[in-house]
């Protein structure tokens, strides 16, 4: 079972890794554009520092892609769980629907389901036996 903390601990992790990929990206570029263009202080991360090599941004920008590629994979992967999960709970309570209706079906008593304006919506069988109507002459027919 998945807890608060989890979740708290996955959203850091996530954002963090949304920042990372953004700055790799960013830094990469940058580099690369610098190489490209011939500006010497977009070659390195800061003024002082020797530049970086281009092939070396390329691969910060690529590092930055695959980090966004694990965050896509993995919120794909949330995706699925919850996907599984609601049809888990839509199975279940299709089961207890049908066990809520084979319940009033089989009971001793007779049983009916009104609408807003008291007219009949549901009967069960045992309403049905004791009225001697079938379900399709009641349904849609006033009480009163």
């Amino acid at each position: 079972m998945i807890t608060e903390t989890d979740t708290r601990r996955d959203r850091w992790i996530k954002a963090f890794l949304h920042v990372a990929g953004a700055a790799a990206i960013t830094v990469g570029s940058a580099v690369i554009i610098g190489w490209i263009l011939g500006v010497p202080w977009l070659k390195s991360l800061s003024s002082g520092m020797v530049s970086m090599k281009a092939n070396t941004a390329l691969t910060f920008v690529l590092a930055g892609i695959a980090i966004f590629v694990f965050l896509i994979w993995t919120v794909g992967r949330s995706l699925n769980k919850l996907d599984v999960e609601r049809k888990k709970l839509e199975q279940s309570l299709l089961k207890s629907e049908n066990e809520f209706k084979e319940l009033l079906d089989d009971a001793p008593v007779a049983y009916h389901e009104l609408n807003g304006e008291g007219r009949i919506t549901r009967i069960n069988q045992t309403g049905l036996r004791l009225l001697g109507y079938r379900a399709d002459e009641m349904q849609g027919h006033l009480v009163w």
